[in-house]
């Protein structure tokens, strides 16, 4: 019997003992992975460190017999609160036979979607904004969790062996149906010495910056976080993602990671002249560099940046492609939802295989026909309202034209120019 594959950027994924590995591969919409609507005998699923949303996550309904979950490193908040879908729109029991969920390094804010989760017995939600059950604090000494709905009176726990008491009390409630937790009490807190710990998970720093008046407890500065880092710390670090803090974290003095591959800058309000400095002394090894929702204006500041792989200018301010010429090896290139006109610029990538160009406010695809490598093009929510298809790279696999103005595909040999997958 052959294996199944999943496409997804021109690359194949085998599923191998019913098993897929989809990790770390930038993926921001499950409708984007050719192959996958046919798992539904998949029991183990990795999907961390992509970019994915609560909206995507229905797009794992058919998987009725996974066991094994790994979607750590995303942007979600799943467990929504009362009132709303659990899960990201999931019913209950549409993974009703999943005992393992990983959703640590999210943005989770509540719990109550547990219940969608009948046979669940292992959870991993470290890294996420949790208010409905524990509120931490940045100093070690003052503690403080709520877990009112399993039982343990709200602002009795103190240290963290009270809490694991709680836990383990908690297990014999009827709501509780989970038989081991893994929740570590921290984000990022003192000790007794006033030095910042900073969980690095797996080669990972996450550093998640919070409004105390949207959340209801203080954080550490992110600043104070990444300047207390040692010289062995920083020697770990291979991705550092860095999110919801606002400029003053790319301000701070530029540290040194010698063995950085991913670069995760999403959501900080920052500009082109922070990216600049942010980057200046990264190495020159850094393959992923995600800098989507910030307000940049222009591209700058990327030219020695030679090993970079994948780049995300989403959700910012740039109307002009400019900068990139000196990329070699970028393969991936998210320039969606800015204020682009034109397309331009392009052709001296010479192993771009995937772009988006969505939410733009283009009206004509010109010069893409350079791009030889080019495989997926992504142009939704644009303005472009016909095609001729002698511009279109000659390699193009997947082009997704959804939400736009198209009328008109304008070839007669339209028949002769075959994709894997046209979305119109």
């Amino acid at each position: 019997m052959c294996s199944k594959i999943v496409t997804f950027k021109g690359r194949e994924f085998k599923v191998q003992n019913n098993t897929l590995d989809l990790s770390d591969q930038r993926i921001r919409h499950i409708g984007l992975l050719h192959g996958f609507n046919e798992l539904s005998d998949l029991e183990r699923l990795d999907l961390s460190f992509n970019e994915l949303s609560d909206v995507e996550i229905r797009g794992l309904t058919h998987l009725v017999e996974l066991k094994e979950l790994n979607l750590s490193y995303n942007h979600l908040d799943l467990f929504r609160p009362p009132g709303l879908r659990p899960l990201g729109g999931l019913k209950p029991f549409d993974l009703r036979n999943l005992e393992t969920l990983d959703v640590s390094f999210n943005e989770i804010t509540s719990m109550d979607g547990l219940k969608a989760l009948p046979k669940i017995n292992l959870l991993r939600i470290e890294g996420n904004p949790v208010t409905k059950y524990y509120t931490v604090y940045n100093n070690r000494r003052n503690f403080n969790y709520t877990m009112g709905q399993w039982g343990v009176t709200p602002g009795e726990i103190t240290d963290d062996d009270r809490l694991l008491a709680a836990i383990n009390r908690a297990r014999n409630h009827p709501q509780f149906q989970m038989t081991w937790v893994d929740v570590p009490f921290y984000h990022f807190y003192h000790d007794q010495t006033d030095r910042v710990l900073c969980p690095i998970y797996e080669g990972t720093l996450c550093i998640q910056g919070y409004e105390p008046r949207e959340h209801g407890w203080e954080m550490t500065d992110p600043i104070v976080i990444v300047e207390s880092l040692e010289a062995e710390e920083r020697s770990l670090i291979k991705r550092l993602k860095v999110n919801g803090c606002g400029s003053g974290i790319i301000q701070s003095e530029s540290q040194d990671y010698p063995n950085l591959e991913v670069l995760d800058f999403y959501d900080n309000r920052i500009g082109i002249d922070n990216i600049v400095d942010a980057i200046s002394n990264i190495p020159p090894k850094l393959k992923i560099l995600n800098v989507s929702k910030n307000e940049i204006t222009k591209i700058d500041g990327l030219m020695d940046l030679n090993k970079l792989e994948e780049l995300n200018l989403s959700h910012n301010q740039i109307s002009k492609i400019t900068g990139l010429q000196k990329l070699p090896q970028l393969r991936y290139l998210d320039l969606s939802y800015n204020q682009i006109s034109e397309i331009s610029n392009l052709a001296s990538i010479k192993s771009l295989r995937w772009l988006d160009l969505s939410g733009n406010p283009i009206q004509q695809v010109k010069g893409l026909n350079r791009l030889q490598t080019l495989e997926a093009l992504t142009l939704t929510d644009t303005q472009i309202s016909q095609i001729d298809c002698q511009e279109l790279p000659p390699n193009l696999k997947y082009l997704n034209l959804g939400r736009s103005k198209i009328d008109l595909i304008n070839r007669e040999e339209r028949a002769s120019f075959r994709l894997e997958k046209e979305m119109i």
